[in-house]
Formats: C-alpha cells, sequence, structure tokens
C-alpha cells in the first residue's frame, strides 16, 4: 500500500485502503486519520474514508468529531445505510436511544 501511495498519491481508494490498515495497529492512529482524510479530499464523491475516519474517532471518544465526518459523508452520500448505523451507534453512546433506533430504522430502509 505505501507503494502504492507514492506512485498514486491522489487515489482515495488506496488512501483509505492504508488508513484502514493502520487503524487496526496501535500507535498508527494519526497517520490513519491523515490518510483517511486525504482520501475524501482526493474523492468528493465517496464517502468510505469520512465512514472510517468516524469509526476511529468513536473508538478514541472524540464523538462530535466523528459526527461531523458522519455529517460530511451524509452530504456525500446521502442514501448509505453505513452512515446511519454510525450515527446510531454514536447516539448510543450519548444515551440517545430514541435518536439511535431512527438511524437503525433508516439504514435497514435504506439496505433493503
Amino acid at each position: 500500500l505505501l507503494t502504492l501511495t507514492e506512485e498514486q498519491p491522489n487515489v482515495a481508494a488506496v488512501l483509505n485502503a492504508l488508513g484502514v490498515a493502520e487503524s487496526r495497529l496501535a500507535g498508527f492512529e494519526d497517520s490513519a486519520k491523515a490518510h483517511f482524510q486525504n482520501a475524501a479530499i482526493a474523492d468528493a464523491a465517496r464517502s468510505d474514508s469520512l465512514i472510517n475516519l468516524a469509526a476511529l474517532l468513536r473508538a478514541q471518544r472524540d464523538l462530535d468529531g466523528a459526527e461531523r465526518a458522519l455529517s460530511d459523508a451524509q452530504r456525500r452520500t446521502p442514501a448509505d445505510p453505513r452512515v446511519f448505523v454510525q450515527l446510531a451507534l454514536i447516539a448510543l453512546d450519548h444515551a440517545r436511544n430514541a435518536e439511535a433506533i431512527e438511524h437503525f430504522e433508516r439504514a435497514r430502509e435504506l439496505h433493503s
């Protein structure tokens, strides 16, 4: 993946994949964030990297940052059920159960 990013530094899918790999390694979270953010810049039509960024930020308990990433992802791909699943998980983290249910139901509707 590192070779690919050197050869194709603005390919969103490669940057996102590198971020996913790094997000699973202890101590590479900041690098993963940077790759997710760069992937989002490289392809403004996709939301994969923003969803992955939100999951990483949520794991770090940066719920506000995760919500901002998901807000951007929702603007890009409003019918992506993964956005609503992540929003539901954040709502649960805030003990906003009714909101979480709404997001889960919306994700199910979009997935059907």
